[in-house]
């Protein structure tokens, strides 16, 4: 009698023919403008704005990185030779950035790895649920670093015990292991082992918050036991505040075996706004994000997880995005001197989708001039708009942080505290109509000389910090305003406002008259107010005046919206329901339109009919969407089992198994649940009739 099993394997069948290496050409499908050349493009820009983020990866982090390094360092070295049970215990708050907490503490290995011990081991809760395996772990990471491998010569062999702990890290307890570091190796090894003798162990907890309590404090005991033999240093990665973990983690009989010093990490909202303030807007690199755009990542990143990490894949995506689609994006990485030739070689097709741009095609209408519909003139519209836009962009982030310099001297800074916020205020409408701008400028009407001498010496640092291409003669250049800047500075020092001329002196000397009431003092102060007329203003009102007007026009000329420039789109991404799509996941609509639509995933023909042909679930799915909020279990599967075999037969057991399988995947996602109310009933969760 043959005999089936009743589990059968599936294993995967490696096949002969290699893989072919995927193309770019393969992947750039849509046609456009050198698609090939625009790929390229956008990695090289994307690996600039990484490299500079990197950079200040590390300037932000050293002082804590060396802290720390320092920190285990000199752990030791005082008591070196006493037995001491404390164990040097780093307390780093990193804050609520969860996902960036395994970037971080990876650096901090490497860096104790390269300049003090080899012994470093990096404990995760998930991988230490029991002393068993938080032992696992812990010898996994102690004895596989690169000086106590053993040696691959076939005639120095390891002894028994050695070869057999290296191979069964479970077997590895405190005792053995120690004797396992201390062991007198081969005379090759020698020369090697001696370099890290009497190293610390360094032990990071990465996320201390998610330890069990328990088997966090067998270990710190267990570890303090040992500490004479083995010199343990703790880093304990805390997401809230150590006193709060301190007092519900550790208790006294653990605690005091830890000598305990704490360590701050930088904010991830203080890095993230070095990110924005030194990268994103300056003028060093050609992609930029709108205005739209960089708010709703800033609410990703503010409203959800406080990534650095999330934060650059989305902003990696919009330059890859950018690139893709936009036939113009090539242009934006170019010098003044490169974009000529190369517009001069693009083809018929490609001048016809760049002809496509919005802001390009307004501006071809608004101009309606028939000449640049040859192809020749129009190619140089298009390099004399681009080179406008560079220009532009060259002086437009300068002077955004002039405004934004002049926004921070007044208390209730209503331009905003981050230069962010400076910037998606005068993307779209500039400053001319801007509530917040004019704002400032009646603050300016009543600033004092000391705010606007310190105005104006911010000013004239941020635009000297580099040199701009000269536009032609105008009065709102950068060089030409540093130094109208510095002659108002000079003009405002000059002023004595203690010798004024007696016409300035000049005031309603008349004392107020007796009263009864306070309205009546009221309505005499106001009486005075009205009637009270300068004939003159005093010098500094005068110099105030100037200065005010001049900062007004400046202001509006050089921030002028980015979207009345043609061609905008060349520098700036700005498709936020494409970011919204991509990189906000929505689980519950996906798994609602794959439950009613199985077609919209599987390729199958839409119908509204339940179709046999569509999986299980969604059979069942649909069911269940027309029942009430109770369902009858018994009716449920008789109709499945009719849609199923198309058939009103006896149902059999593979349909009823089909159908129990279907309604307990239904509710392991929430749709039912089982009720008490009626035997043999589930109750329905979402989208009820009754």
């Amino acid at each position: 009698e043959k005999t089936t099993s009743v589990s059968k394997g599936c294993f995967a069948v490696k096949s002969k023919r290699s893989p072919e290496n995927i193309k770019i050409q393969n992947f750039l499908q849509k046609s456009g403008v050198k698609p090939t050349q625009r790929w390229k493009v956008g990695q090289n820009v994307w690996k600039e704005i990484e490299n500079s983020v990197n950079k200040l990866h590390s300037e932000v982090k050293e002082e804590l990185f060396s802290s720390l390094v320092d920190f285990v360092r000199n752990a030791h070295l005082k008591d070196s030779t006493s037995h001491r049970t404390e164990i040097p215990t780093a307390a780093l708050v990193t804050g609520v950035n969860i996902p960036d907490h395994t970037e971080m503490f990876n650096a901090i290995k490497v860096q104790i790895t390269s300049n003090i011990s080899p012994y470093v081991v990096v404990l995760e809760s998930k991988h230490c649920s029991n002393m068993k395996t938080m032992m696992k772990t812990f010898s996994q990471h102690l004895l596989c670093h690169e000086t106590a491998k053993p040696d691959d010569s076939k005639d120095e062999l390891e002894d028994r015990e050695t070869a057999y702990l290296r191979k069964k890290f479970s077997a590895v307890t405190m005792t053995n292991g120690s004797k396992l570091i201390e062991s007198s190796p081969p005379k090759k090894k020698q020369a090697k082992l001696e370099k890290v003798a009497g190293k610390p162990i360094v032990v990071i907890f990465q996320d201390l918050e998610m330890f069990s309590q328990n088997i966090l404090t067998d270990f710190i005991l267990m570890c303090s036991w040992h500490a004479a033999e083995m010199p343990f240093v703790f880093i304990f990665g805390i997401a809230t505040s150590w006193l709060d973990v301190s007092q519900r983690l550790l208790p006294h009989y653990g605690l005091i075996h830890l000598s305990v010093t704490k360590f701050v990490a930088p904010s991830a909202s203080s890095h993230l706004a070095l990110i924005i303030d030194r990268v994103l807007l300056t003028p060093n690199h050609p992609f930029k994000l709108s205005g739209r755009c960089l708010q709703l990542i800033l609410d990703v990143f503010l409203c959800h997880d406080f990534s650095i990490v999330n934060f650059l894949h989305i902003l990696r995506f919009c330059v890859l995005e950018h690139f893709y689609n936009q036939p113009g994006s090539i242009l934006c990485n170019l010098s003044a001197d490169e974009v000529a030739p190369l517009v001069a070689k693009f083809t018929k097709n490609e001048l016809n989708l760049l002809k496509e741009i919005p802001s390009l095609k307004a501006h071809l209408l608004k101009e309606n001039n028939s000449d640049l519909s040859k192809d020749s003139l129009f190619k140089r519209e298009v390099v004399k708009l681009v080179n406008q836009l560079k220009i532009y962009l060259e002086i437009y982030f300068p002077v955004l942080r002039c405004l934004h310099a002049i926004g921070l001297q007044f208390s209730h800074q209503p331009l905003g505290k981050q230069i962010r916020e400076v910037f998606c205020a005068c993307y779209k409408s500039g400053v001319e109509n801007n509530e917040r701008f004019k704002q400032t400028l009646l603050l300016l009407k009543v600033a004092s000389k000391d705010q606007l001498l310190e105005m104006l010496k911010s000013c004239i640092h941020i635009l000297s910090c580099q040199e701009y291409t000269d536009n032609g003669a105008t009065d709102f250049q950068p060089s030409i305003a540093r130094d109208k800047f510095q002659d108002f500075v000079d003009c405002l020092q000059s002023l004595n406002e203690d010798s004024q001329s007696d016409e300035e002196k000049e005031e309603d000397t008349t004392s107020l008259e007796t009263v009864k009431y306070a309205y009546q003092l009221q309505e005499k102060i106001r009486n005075r107010a009205k009637t009270k007329k300068r004939t003159k203003m005093t010098k500094f009102e005068k110099v105030q005046e100037m200065i005010l007007n001049y900062l007004k026009d400046f202001f509006q000329f050089n921030l002028r919206p980015v979207t009345s420039f043609p061609l905008h789109e060349v520098f700036y991404f700005d498709d936020a329901a494409t970011i919204t799509q991509h990189t906000m996941s929505a689980p519950r609509l996906a798994i609602q339109t794959a439950l009613a639509d199985p077609g919209h995933y599987l390729n199958l023909e839409a119908t509204d009919a339940v179709s046999p042909e569509a999986p299980d679930i969604c059979i069942a799915y649909k069911l269940h969407t027309e029942s009430g909020s109770i369902i009858n279990l018994y009716d449920w599967m008789a109709a499945f089992h009719t849609i199923v075999n198309e058939t009103d037969s006896e149902i059999d057991e593979i349909t009823q198994a089909r159908f129990i399988r279907a309604a307990s995947e239904l509710q392991l996602l929430g749709f039912i649940k089982p009720t008490k109310r009626k035997t043999d009933h589930v109750q329905r969760l979402t989208w009820s009739h009754s």
